[in-house]
């Protein structure tokens, strides 16, 4: 009897804790830019103050579309980069593949000759694809920062 008593308890815990958290997310929705601008009062819309806000909202605005074209530029040019470096990477694979080919003959003609395995040439490496460069954009780090101050 005690059990079904804990075991109701439990059920009954686990049900109210969803329940508190539902309510959390819906009392604490994220505000709207519109929704900053009445501040949940009644404002007189011909006000300076509200004019002012409306404006800076307004500048808010185009300054977030301006980051996300700069963003969307920069993206492209990274891509264009990318495409160059593989372009470049696979010159680089042809011509390896000739010189060990071209290395191949060469050892043959010298193991026929009579030529030790450790008197051979090297075998010519391939070396190291190359990568785009790490950029630390701390522009893009701050406007994240400026819209997460937004949303709030």
């Amino acid at each position: 009897m005690l059990e079904e008593a804990n075991a109701t308890m439990v059920l009954q815990n686990m049900g109210l804790n969803k329940m508190n958290e539902a309510l959390h997310q819906q009392e604490e929705k994220a505000t709207t830019d519109r929704a900053k601008l009445f501040k949940g009062k009644a404002q007189c819309l011909s006000s300076d103050e509200f004019y002012q806000q409306v404006l800076e909202m307004e500048e808010g605005w185009v300054a977030k579309e301006a980051g996300k074209e700069a963003k969307k530029a920069a993206r492209e040019q990274r891509k264009e980069l990318k495409e160059q470096l593989e372009r470049e990477w696979a010159a680089m694979k042809e011509r390896h593949a000739a010189e060990v080919e071209i290395w191949s003959v060469e050892c043959s003609k010298l193991v026929a000759e009579g030529v030790k395995k450790k008197d051979l040439p090297p075998k010519p490496k391939l070396g190291k694809k190359p990568t785009i460069p790490v950029v630390d954009d701390e522009d893009d780090d701050l406007e994240d920062e400026v819209m997460d101050d937004s949303n709030v």
